[in-house]
C-alpha cells in the first residue's frame, strides 16, 4: 500500500492552525503498529542527474569539510547560496556527530601492525579503546564521546529542472569558500540513514546498497523498533534477552533567537572548546543540528510589508520604548522589503540521543543550558518538541523538508533575511587531520589523525613542553605508530624516557656509560673511504684533539686538519676497518713540531687502554641499521668530551641513513623520524649538534624524512639574548608546531615573537592548555597550513604500562609476570583487569 507522507502529516493534526507541539502521539503510534518507518523516508531513487523522493520532489546532497572556525566569510558564503534559491527550492544544513569512526580506525590498524605480540596488543587495545569511547564518556573529566562530525547540504525541489539550474552554482560557492562540497549518491547515503535508523548495528556489516530497490525498503533493519511516547522516541531492536538496545531521541527547538546573532557565537554552541566548563558543554552522544530554509514567496513578502507599514504609520509615545524599538525595527524590515530583499522561513532543530530515555533527557538538559548561555549577545533558548519528536526528527534528516513542514509541522517559522539566517549555520565542527597516523581526540570529542609527513612542506615541526605536561608519553606515541608502519626512528635524549618503548620495539638502546662503554668506533665498519667521510673524521678528530680556546682552535683548524686527512687516508688504506684513533695519534706523533705534539696528546684519553678508550676501540657494537636507534646521553650529560664524541660518530651515522636514501617513498625508499628530546641541553653547547639540527632542517625534506626537537621553553630555541644558528633554522623551518602545557614566561615570549601571530581566541586555546593526570594531556597544533587547534592525547592503561618510566608500576609489571609466569602482555592485561576489579 503506498503512503502519502504529505497526507500522513496532515491527518495527524487536529486542525490545521495548530501547531507542532499538540501532534497527538496516539495516532502516531497507531500508524506504526501497520507501516514500517521507511514509508516516511524521502528518498527512493536516483534520476539520471538527482535523487527522486517519494513525495514529488527532487534533490540533490553535498557534503562538506566542516569550517575549524566559522566567522564572518563563513556567513557570507551561506548568503550567497540563499540569494541563488528560488521559493519553491528547499534547503537544509546538517550537522551530524556520528559514531562510525570504523574508516578512521580501520586504516590505521591497516597501516600498523608488528612481530612482537606485546606491541600488536597495543595496537589492538587502541582500537578497542576508541571504539568503545564513542559509547562512553571518554574520560572521567570529558563528558562527551567520540564522534566523527559529518556536514551536508542538501536541496530539493519539484522542479528538477530548476534544482538543477542552481547546482553548480551552489558546489563552485562552497568550493571557493573552503567547504570542499563532494555529491552524495544513494550508495553514499545509505550508511548515513542506516547508522541514524539502525542504532547499535555493526557498523561493519552494513548492508551494501542495491540499485534495483527503493532506497528506502534498504535503510531499516527488519528487526527495527519504533516506540514513540510524548516526551521522545526510541529508536532500535530488541537482543537476545529481549531487551530494548537502541538510542531515545529528543529533539529541541529554539523559541527565540538573540538579536545580537553572530555565527561565531553560534559555533561555540555546536561544543564548547573555550570556557572552562568545556568538558561538559557539549553534545554527550550522537546529535543532528539542522538548519531548515525555505524562501518566502513575493505574494507573502507584501503581505509582510503591509503589517510592518501598520506598526510604522502607528503614533508612539516617546517614553513607550519597547514600542519605539518594534517601530524602529519594522522601518528597517520595510526599507529592506521595499528593496526587493527576500524573506527566508527559517527553523532550527536539534536532535539529542542518549542510550535511554533517563540519558537522553540528561544531555538535553545539558544543551538547553548551555545554549541558553550568553543573554542576549547568544543566548539560544531551547524548547522541547513534545508530542512532535517522531515528524520532526524525520523531517531533519537529510532530504527530509518539505513545504508541509513549515506550514503544518513547524507551522510558525522564524521569517528572517539571508544575513539573519546565516548566523545560525551549524557548519562548524574540529579538524579531522591529514591522516590517520598519530589519533588524537579534540574536546569535542572529534577524533583526529595526523600524519607529519603528509605535507607538500617540510616535516620537520618542533614540541614545547613544561616539565610534566605529557612531552614524553606524546613522543613515545609518535615513535610507536611511526615504527609500527615501517619508519626508521632516531632519538637523542638525556633522562631515559625511551628505554622501555625501545625494549619492546626491539630497537637498539646506546646509553653512554663510563662504567658500562660500548664501543662506538667509526671505522670498523667502513668499507670505503669517501671525501665525504674524510672530512666528516678529520672534523671530528680535530674537534677531539683542538684547543678549548675558540679563537687558538680556529687559528690551527687549516694547518692540522689537511695532515690529518693525509694520516687517515693512508693508514686507511694499510689498515682499512681496522684502523683505530689510536693509530691516527700515533701518526700524529710522529710529526716534529710542538703543536702536532700537543694535537696528539690531547687524542690520547680517546686512545686504546685510556680514559675513553673503550668507546673507540675494537669493533663496533651499535648496529644503526635496526629500524630503531636511541642515543641515551643522562649519565654523560656533564662530561663534555665524551658526550661531544659520541654525539659527533651519531650524527655521521644518522646523516648517512638520510642523505645516502636515494629512494623516495613511492619507490621503496623509508621514512626517517629523527627526535632530539630535551634539546635545550645541546643547542648552543654544542657546535655539531647544532651544525647538524641546522642541516636536518633545511635538507630533510628532500630526504624523505622529518626532524622534531622537544625543549621545555619556547625561549630555548628563541632567546631573548640572541637565537643560535640552529634556533634560528628550527623556527623558519618547522611547519608543524605543538605546544603542550606552557609556563608564563614561555607564553608571553611566544605571544611577543614574531614567529606568530595569534588572534585574541587563538591566545585564549593556547592558553588554556593543561594537563589532567592520568586522563590527557592537552595539546594546541599549529599545521603548515596555519590551523590551530587544541586537541587531547588520551591514552590506554595499556600503553600507559607499556611505557611508563615510574619504577613502582615498572615492578608491578615484572612481579605480575614472574608471579603469574606471564608474557608481558598478559601481565599488563591482568593488571588492567585486576584494577577494573
Amino acid at each position: 500500500m503506498s503512503i502519502n507522507p504529505t497526507k500522513w502529516l496532515k491527518d495527524l493534526l487536529s486542525s490545521d492552525d495548530e501547531d507542532f507541539s499538540s501532534l497527538p502521539t496516539k495516532k502516531q503510534k497507531e500508524l506504526f503498529k501497520r507501516y514500517s518507518v521507511s514509508q516516511f523516508i524521502r528518498p527512493i531513487a536516483m534520476s539520471e542527474k538527482s535523487i527522486v523522493c517519494n513525495d514529488g520532489y527532487f534533490g540533490f546532497i553535498f557534503e562538506c569539510v566542516p569550517h575549524i572556525r566559522a566567522g564572518t566569510k563563513t556567513a557570507e558564503t551561506i548568503e550567497s547560496i540563499l540569494k541563488k534559491l528560488s521559493d519553491d527550492i528547499f534547503m537544509q544544513i546538517n550537522l551530524w556527530g556520528s559514531k562510525n569512526i570504523e574508516t578512521i580506525l580501520n586504516r590505521w590498524e591497516y597501516d600498523h601492525h608488528s612481530e612482537n605480540e606485546t606491541i600488536n596488543e597495543a595496537i589492538k587495545k587502541f582500537g578497542e579503546f576508541f571504539r568503545n569511547k564513542t559509547n562512553e564518556q571518554i574520560s572521567y573529566s570529558m563528558e562527551t564521546s567520540i564522534k566523527n562530525h559529518r556536514l551536508f547540504f542538501s536541496f530539493k525541489s519539484k522542479d528538477e529542472k530548476k534544482l538543477l539550474d542552481v547546482k553548480n552554482h551552489i558546489k563552485n560557492i562552497l568550493a571557493t569558500n573552503s567547504f570542499f562540497p563532494v555529491e552524495l549518491e544513494l550508495e553514499n547515503l545509505k550508511p548515513i540513514f542506516w547508522e541514524l535508523l539502525n542504532p547499535k548495528h555493526s557498523f561493519n556489516s552494513i548492508p551494501k546498497y542495491d540499485s534495483k530497490k527503493l532506497f528506502n525498503k534498504q535503510v531499516v533493519s527488519s528487526e527495527n523498533i519504533i516506540n514513540i511516547e510524548d516526551t521522545h522516541i526510541k529508536i532500535g531492536r530488541k537482543n537476545n534477552a529481549n531487551s530494548f538496545v537502541g538510542k531515545s531521541w529528543i529533539t529541541l527547538s529554539p523559541a527565540s533567537l538573540s538579536d545580537y546573532a553572530h555565527i561565531q557565537d553560534f559555533g561555540k554552541k555546536l561544543g564548547d572548546y573555550i570556557t572552562q566548563a568545556c568538558n561538559t558543554n557539549q553534545f554527550n552522544d550522537t546529535f543532528m543540528v539542522t538548519l531548515n530554509i525555505n524562501k518566502v514567496p513575493r505574494s507573502e513578502n507584501i503581505s509582510i510589508g503591509k503589517k510592518q507599514n501598520s506598526l510604522v504609520n502607528k503614533r508612539v509615545k516617546n517614553t513607550d520604548t519597547k514600542l519605539l524599538d518594534k517601530k524602529a525595527e519594522a522601518q528597517s524590515v520595510n526599507k529592506r522589503l521595499k528593496d526587493f530583499e527576500p524573506l527566508f522561513n527559517m527553523d532550527l532543530v536539534v536532535l539529542i540521543a542518549g542510550e535511554n530515555y533517563e540519558l537522553a533527557d540528561k544531555n538535553a538538559t545539558s544543551v538547553q543550558t548551555f545554549w541558553a548561555s550568553g543573554g542576549e549577545t547568544s543566548g539560544i533558548v531551547l524548547g522541547r518538541n513534545n508530542s512532535a519528536h517522531l515528524p520532526i526528527f524525520l523531517n531533519s534528516l537529510p532530504l527530509g523538508l518539505t513545504k508541509d513542514y513549515f506550514e503544518i509541522i513547524q507551522g510558525n517559522p522564524f521569517k528572517l533575511f539571508a544575513d539573519q539566517v546565516a548566523p545560525f549555520a551549524p557548519v562548524e565542527a574540529d579538524y579531522k587531520g591529514n591522516y590517520p597516523n598519530n589519533l588524537f581526540i579534540s574536546k569535542r570529542g572529534q577524533l583526529a589523525g595526523f600524519d607529519f609527513f603528509q605535507t607538500s612542506a617540510s616535516k620537520n615541526g618542533y614540541i614545547i613542553a613544561r616539565s610534566g605536561a605529557g612531552k614524553s608519553v606524546l613522543l613515545n606515541y609518535m615513535v610507536l605508530n611511526a615504527h609500527t608502519r615501517g619508519d626508521r626512528i632516531f632519538i637523542t635524549d638525556i633522562g631515559g624516557s625511551y628505554e622501555p618503548i625501545c625494549a619492546e620495539l626491539g630497537g637498539q638502546y646506546i646509553e653512554i656509560d663510563l662504567d658500562k662503554p660500548i664501543s662506538f668506533n667509526p671505522f670498523s665498519d667502513l668499507k670505503e673511504l669517501t671525501l665525504e667521510d674524510l672530512n666528516f673524521f678529520s672534523d671530528w678528530i680535530y674537534s677531539l684533539g683542538a684547543s678549548k680556546l675558540k679563537s687558538e682552535a680556529l687559528k690551527l683548524q687549516n694547518i692540522i686538519k689537511p695532515k690529518l686527512q693525509e694520516i687517515i687516508r693512508n693508514l686507511f688504506d694499510d689498515l682499512g676497518s681496522d684502523l683505530e684513533i689510536s693509530d691516527i695519534r700515533d701518526g700524529i706523533k710522529k710529526i716534529e713540531d710542538s703543536r702536532y705534539q700537543d694535537f696528539a696528546i690531547a687524542l690520547t684519553p680517546f686512545c686504546r687502554g685510556e680514559l675513553y678508550g673503550d668507546f673507540l676501540t675494537g669493533k663496533s657494537q651499535i648496529n644503526l641499521n635496526n629500524q630503531l636507534a636511541v642515543l641515551e646521553l643522562g649519565k654523560v650529560e656533564n662530561i663534555q668530551e665524551i658526550r661531544d664524541a659520541m654525539i659527533f660518530i651519531w650524527e655521521y651515522h644518522k646523516s648517512n641513513a638520510v642523505y645516502k636514501q636515494e629512494k623516495d617513498a613511492e619507490h621503496g625508499g623509508r621514512r626517517i623520524l629523527v627526535i632530539i628530546d630535551e634539546v635545550h641541553k645541546f643547542l648552543g653547547k654544542n657546535e655539531m649538534m647544532d651544525d647538524a639540527i641546522e642541516q636536518a632542517y633545511r635538507r630533510f625534506r628532500k630526504h624523505l624524512a622529518s626532524i622534531w626537537i622537544a625543549t621545555q621553553s619556547f625561549e630555548d630555541i628563541n632567546n631573548n639574548d640572541g637565537l643560535t644558528r640552529a634556533g634560528r633554522v628550527i623556527l623558519a623551518n618547522s611547519p608543524w608546531k605543538i605546544f603542550l602545557g606552557q609556563e608564563e614566561t614561555s607564553l608571553n615570549m611566544l605571544f611577543a615573537s614574531s614567529a606568530f601571530k595569534f588572534d585574541h581566541i587563538e591566545e585564549e586555546l593556547i592558553r588554556a592548555v593543561t594537563t589532567v593526570k592520568p586522563e590527557y594531556s592537552e595539546l594546541f597544533i599549529i599545521t603548515p597550513e596555519q590551523q590551530k587547534i587544541p586537541y587531547r592525547l588520551v591514552m590506554n592503561k595499556y600503553f600507559y604500562y607499556l611505557t611508563t618510566t615510574d619504577q613502582d608500576d615498572k615492578r608491578k609489571v615484572y612481579n605480575t609476570m614472574k608471579m603469574h609466569n606471564l608474557s608481558k602482555k598478559d601481565a599488563i592485561n591482568y593488571l588492567i583487569e585486576e584494577q577494573a576489579v
